[in-house]
């Protein structure tokens, strides 16, 4: 047989083998997914058929669609891994872990009492209003917060006042006439309602102004200057009102009862009544959310009230013997209460975190600033103390000295630190560590008052009560070397 026909013969082998065999083919390459707890990747394994003669009536094995089992890259699939039972842990808000530090002082307006403080929404103006009962001293003070600046000055002693939720109108309850309402942006008068106001307060759309007068709480159509409501009849009269951040309680303290009614001013009916104060109550002020009333009172009691059961959840006592006043932070987590004294507490706790530092007089007054960052109080002595805060931030390190330290300084690299020791000489510190180097101890007769090292970190130079300066060098060992020329320290 010649080539050629062999090669023809082996065509046609090949031709009855491909038409004989059904159109499925076996796959070549499978690719799996390996399934161990650290390794969550895919493999690609080639696997070669077996040589298993197939006829043409034989039928291959069927295909199965089971897929195949996979780990999701974020999972672990360890049988042994279980739940943790472990509470999460609540998170720490900002006012926990902050530091609050007095700074400006502003004047509040004639040396008289500042009893009335308010914020403007964008945290820019800050509005003190004071007064004298026995005369008819006082002034309304509007002032730049961030330039002390005095924006506003308007001659008159007022009980209360408040600034519209946007911004635009000053609300003034005079304490000698009627209550006025000033546009902030002009400094101008807009009108006069014909009733004094002892307290007021603006619904939070604007629209409306809560005041009290005598023996009733009247409710102001802002626009108009038109009487909307009129709400109870207090025999002893009416002190303090607020409204909830909804507009759907309004909240105002019995002169003579003590008591504090919440009313539906829609329908001019009174919810419910909170008691529990024994003397006059001097501020109502509802928490953010408006679910907590927090009322303070002559009897140095400040009080939290859940609004939709009317029982308490907190009684605060503030050192002193009154509480005059209460501001909530934005976040409805802290509440402020000025007395003799500021006091910062966990509203949530009743925890109290701050104490500021005592001064002369009481504080009358008290507001956050919108971002909750900066609190300001009025003190009886007309002056508006502020307070910022910020991160406490704790030491990382302590450096112990044997004696009181008078002159520090660090060294160019700022991993040492020196310092001059009474009646020790100049010791030095590992900052990481906190441990002394004895490389950098050098003992003097002198009491170091500054120290100062050259930029190369060579140097160390040190200035004594005597006028002298001590001059070490770190890297030789040598010294101190003496430079004279002061007459004194």
């Amino acid at each position: 047989m010649t080539n050629k026909s062999i090669l023809v013969l082996l065509v046609l082998l090949l031709l009855y083998a491909c038409s004989s065999t059904p159109s499925e083919t076996l796959p070549t390459t499978t690719t799996r997914i390996l399934a161990p707890a650290t390794m969550a990747t895919a493999e690609a394994v080639t696997t070669t058929p077996t040589a298993t003669s197939l006829s043409a009536s034989e039928p291959l094995p069927p295909k199965t669609d089971t897929p195949i089992p996979t780990v999701p890259p974020t999972q672990t699939a360890s049988p042994s891994a279980t739940p943790s039972n472990e509470p999460t842990p609540e998170p720490v808000a900002w006012w926990q872990e902050a530091a609050w530090v007095q700074g400006r002082v502003l004047r509040g307006g004639s040396g008289a009492p500042v009893v009335s403080l308010a914020w403007s929404p964008d945290g820019r103006l800050i509005t003190s209003g004071s007064n004298t009962t026995v005369s008819r001293v006082g002034a309304v003070y509007v002032v730049d917060v961030n330039t002390s600046e005095l924006v506003l000055n308007i001659d008159r002693s007022v009980k209360s006042l408040a600034i519209s939720p946007d911004g635009s109108i000053l609300a003034l309850g005079d304490t000698f006439g009627g209550t006025e309402l000033w546009e902030l942006s002009s400094g101008e008068k807009i009108s006069t309602l014909d009733r004094p106001a002892y307290s007021l307060a603006f619904s939070p759309d604007g629209s409306a102004l809560a005041t009290t007068s005598q023996q009733v709480i009247t409710v102001w159509e802002v626009a108009s200057g038109d009487v909307k409501l009129e709400l109870g009849e207090f025999s002893a009269g009416v002190n303090k009102i607020a409204w909830s951040p909804k507009g759907d309680i309004l909240a105002g303290s019995n002169l003579g009862g003590f008591a504090i009614t919440l009313w539906d001013p829609a329908s001019g009916e009174p919810r419910r009544t909170l008691e529990r104060h024994s003397e006059e109550i001097n501020s109502l002020t509802f928490s953010p959310d408006g679910s907590i009333l927090v009322s303070t009172s002559d009897d140095g009691l400040a009080i939290l009230w859940d609004i939709a059961a009317g029982n308490i959840l907190q009684t605060l006592e503030p050192d002193g013997y009154g509480v005059f006043d209460a501001a909530w932070s934005p976040d409805g987590g802290l509440v402020g209460i000025a007395g003799t004294d500021i006091t910062l507490w966990n509203a949530s706790t009743g925890e109290k975190i701050y104490t500021t530092d005592a001064t002369a007089g009481s504080f009358l007054g008290l507001v956050f600033s919108p971002d909750g960052r900066t609190l300001a109080g009025g003190d009886n002595y007309g002056y508006i103390r502020v307070w910022e805060s910020f991160p406490e931030v704790q030491p990382q390190v302590v450096l112990e000295a044997p004696e009181i330290v008078f002159g520090i300084d660090f060294s160019p690299d700022g991993r040492s630190l020196a310092a001059g020791v009474r009646d020790s000489g100049v010791f030095g510190w590992d900052v990481l560590s906190g441990e002394r180097s004895d490389s950098i101890h050098r003992p003097s007769r002198y009491l170091i008052f500054g120290l100062a090292w050259s930029p190369d970190g060579r140097f160390l130079a040190g200035g004594t009560r005597e006028g002298d300066v001590l001059l070490w060098d770190l890297v030789s060992g040598e010294g101190p070397v003496t430079l004279e020329g002061h007459n004194e320290g």
